[in-house]
């Protein structure tokens, strides 16, 4: 009998991605964090040279973050009184008795072996920064983002990497440190960082801009963001204006400099200004530009803005004559925001591009006059003004009313601006804090008219529920506002209430209707529902298991279940 011999055949494991070309390798690392970048170059030798030669270090806040290693326990201190009882036992801080007691400890930094492990931490960095330059990789990023400020030991390390970065000719430089109050503890970035031919990205924080020895060289410069950094007058006109090319300028939380200047600079896009504390006068002249964000009580001058379409201003002490003639100056300009722009009082807006238009919170006005014919989103929020829309028809509106003083007058105007905006809008989101400014008095709905009598969906949101928001309550109010609405839907926070209602009848009244039906022009929804519908979705819970729906037939079931939400929602 001849026996088949079958042979077994080994197939071996190969690793075929470590045969990738190592360019290919590096676009892969690209996608990952930096710290699993820096541990594929234990996978192989050819994982390895593609570490040798990336041209991306990113040392955030997680590669310098304290562990417990830099920190020890040590006895407390305890002194005489207390260690000693009358009958001069020694007595523990936790009560034990004689010498044998264990001594209460307490965890404190250690800073030597702090200091110790950050040396080690910037060793390292210093000597990939070197391999690089050695083997004359260019860096197309740099990151050094520390969780404290500079500790004068470690200077002259972060100065090292810095030289070593421009050097291997580093395209985005990203430099970050904690915030501290005092400038003489800032760190001072060095003069080859503003003499740079390569950086075209330049990210500063928590640091401070000294004068330059000469002129600052960086021609390459697209993009500059500082953020707490200590800059004067001199160094902030300095570098703008040798940064010819630049296409985006950021400015948050900067001090020193009190004045800024920009002029003939044809490719910047956008400008963000925002907090900036001494900063009292700015002036921007850049044809190209097409954002400008300014934030602060500052004197604001704009001219030759011909491309602006997004101008948002933020606590700026701009006046009605201003805003009116800065906007006709901007003929392309689609979005205006104004937030806390305590000096207007009555403002026209007008402009044939405006489609998005936001005030909020500008105390003293009262009214605003709209005429912008494209407008497609308004959004409101402060106390009640007059508005004159000039047959404006809005695609989206969100309102925000509220007052100190919400009394009979001020629902009465409110009602009616809700109205004219009802008229002019095809879609209407109201917003309140607690949902006090949608309910109307009772004794208001016998003599008012329902400002949504035709809408049949309604949407709120509930910024703050805990101020005493009733669903209860504001459902009911809702439905004056919007007799026989088929949905209204409450966003709360994470939960997300949806009604849908249906009616028995819609009964037109003829001089017979009951007390709280007055007013409207059907049967209020008390007297003539027939179903309810509710959805009840929270987005904290996972998908399956947040939802609930419930359906009643009856008045008394549905206060009821009213009353059980409120009792059971915690926001």
């Amino acid at each position: 009998m001849e026996i088949e011999r079958i042979s077994t055949v080994k197939i071996e494991e190969v690793d075929r991605i470590s045969a990738l070309p190592v360019l290919l390798l590096q676009h892969i690392m690209s996608f990952l964090p930096f710290k699993q970048v820096v541990q594929t170059s234990i996978l192989s030798k050819t994982w390895h040279q593609a570490w040798h030669s990336f041209p991306v270090l990113q040392f955030d806040e997680t590669f310098f973050t304290r562990d417990l290693r830099d920190y020890k326990y040590i006895d407390l201190i305890e002194t005489d009184d207390d260690d000693d009882d009358d009958n001069g036992n020694h007595q523990g801080v936790q009560g034990g008795r004689g010498t044998g007691s264990s001594r209460p400890k307490v965890l404190i930094r250690d800073t030597e072996l702090s200091q110790s492990r950050i040396k080690r931490l910037f060793n390292y960095v210093e000597q990939n920064l070197r391999n690089r330059h050695q083997d004359m990789i260019n860096l197309k990023k740099f990151v050094l983002d520390m969780d404290s400020s500079v500790d004068q030991n470690f200077t002259s390390s972060v100065d090292s990497c810095l030289c070593s970065a421009v050097q291997s000719g580093v395209e985005e430089l990203q430099l970050k440190f904690t915030y501290t109050i005092r400038k003489d503890w800032l760190y001072d970035l060095p003069q080859v960082v503003l003499c740079s031919k390569s950086i075209n990205v330049l990210v500063l924080g928590c640091c401070k801009l000294v004068s330059p020895a000469s002129q600052v060289i960086l021609h390459r410069l697209r993009k500059l963001c500082l953020y707490r950094v200590y800059v004067d007058d001199n160094v902030i006109e300095n570098v703008v204006a040798h940064c010819r090319y630049i296409e985006y300028l950021s400015l948050d939380s900067c001090d020193g400099f009190k004045s800024l200047e920009l002029i003939g600079h044809r490719k910047l896009l956008e400008i963000k200004l925002k907090n900036n504390e001494k900063l009292e006068w700015v002036k921007i002249e850049a044809p190209n530009v097409h954002s400008i964000y300014i934030q602060g009580l500052v004197e604001i001058v704009l001219g030759s803005c011909m491309n602006l379409k997004v101008l948002m201003l933020s606590m700026a002490s701009i006046t009605d004559v201003w805003l009116h003639y800065q906007i006709l100056e901007f003929p392309l300009l689609e979005s205006l925001r104004l937030f806390g722009c305590d000096n207007l009082e009555s403002v026209t807006i007008s402009s044939d591009s405006l489609n998005g238009l936001y005030i909020s919170s500008c105390k003293k006005l009262v009214g605003v006059k709209i005429k912008t014919p494209n407008l497609s989103k308004f959004q409101y929020r402060g106390d009640l003004v007059s508005f004159s829309l000039d047959a404006l028809i809005v695609l989206e509106t969100h309102l925000e009313f509220f007052s100190e003083n919400m009394d009979t007058e001020w629902h009465v105007k409110c009602v009616e601006v809700l109205a004219q905006f009802h008229r002019f809008s095809k879609k209407l989101n109201l917003i309140s804090e607690s949902g006090e400014a949608l309910i109307v008095p009772s004794e208001l709905r016998q003599i008012l008219h329902p400002p949504l009598c035709s809408a049949k969906h309604v949407m709120v949101s509930i910024t703050m529920p805990g101020m005493g928001f009733v669903i209860k309550n504001t459902v009911d109010a809702l439905l004056w506002i919007s007799p026989h609405a088929e949905t209204i839907t409450i966003k709360c926070y994470n939960y997300m209430f949806c009604f849908k209602f249906s009616y028995a009848k819609e009964v037109i009244y003829e001089g017979e209707s009951c007390c709280c039906c007055k007013s409207l022009p059907v049967s209020c929804w008390q007297r003539c529902i027939k179903e309810v519908e509710i959805e009840i979705t929270n987005s904290e819970l996972q998908k399956g298991n947040n939802l609930k729906r419930l359906t009643f037939e009856c008045e008394e079931a549905i206060w009821e279940l009213f009353d059980r939400l409120t009792d059971e929602l915690v926001f």
